[in-house]
């Protein structure tokens, strides 16, 4: 085979394997397998301090919070923004605003009913509204809160607009989740457990439906 088709081929399989590795270990990736390696256990058969897996439907509690994009209610949003940046004949989006933001909630799996403490939880969630901004596609009102917020601007030094896509993922009341953490045993009329953080590693929570089992 010719030199030149050879390197070609190798650059293209050697990107491709790069892209692999990115997407495998990413930290949603990673979550998704953690979680689906975690058997599902009833809340009515944990004990004080285990560290389960449970799987329910979610219950607001004393708190709700508004997706930034959409608007709708949910007890966790992710908000991202990114910028498609050129390179020659190529390009690659970068995220250049992450918010997220979580209030606790209530977790029903037919067996009992805990509260979960959202404290900077790590979260696996589709980014199911998405929009975006560009040369012939001015930013919406929306868009322009969330990029004025984090003292940003829709266009360029040039005055033209950045190619910017928005995204959005959320837990919604009556969405069924799926939740890794250490259980308690709580007084409360409205939960008998709570889940709060492992004392080592984050508190895991999904929507994804790969994770619900």
């Amino acid at each position: 085979m010719p030199a030149e088709p050879t390197l070609f081929l190798a650059i293209v399989v050697g990107t491709l394997a790069v892209s692999g590795a990115f997407w495998y270990y990413s930290e949603e990736n990673v979550t998704k397998r953690m979680l689906r390696a975690s058997p599902v256990t009833p809340l009515k058969r944990t004990s004080d301090g285990m560290q389960v897996r449970v799987t329910g439907r979610i219950r607001s509690a004393s708190e709700e919070l508004r997706g930034p994009l959409s608007g709708r209610r949910c007890v966790w949003y992710g908000m991202y923004v990114d910028e498609y940046r050129s390179s020659g004949r190529s390009g690659r989006w970068v995220e250049v605003i992450r918010e997220e933001r979580g209030v606790d909630f209530y977790l029903d799996d037919r067996s009992a009913v805990a509260i979960v403490r959202c404290q900077h939880p790590r979260v696996a969630s589709p980014r199911d509204v998405t929009t975006g901004s560009g040369l012939f596609d001015d930013a919406t009102e929306v868009e322009l809160s969330v990029l004025r917020k984090y003292g940003r601007d829709d266009t360029n030094t040039l005055g033209l607009n950045r190619r910017l896509r928005y995204r959005e993922a959320a837990f919604e009341p009556g969405e069924m989740v799926t939740v890794f953490g250490t259980v308690h045993p709580l007084e409360d009329p409205h939960a008998r457990y709570e889940i709060v953080t492992p004392a080592q590693g984050p508190l895991l929570m999904s929507d994804d439906a790969s994770t619900i089992r």
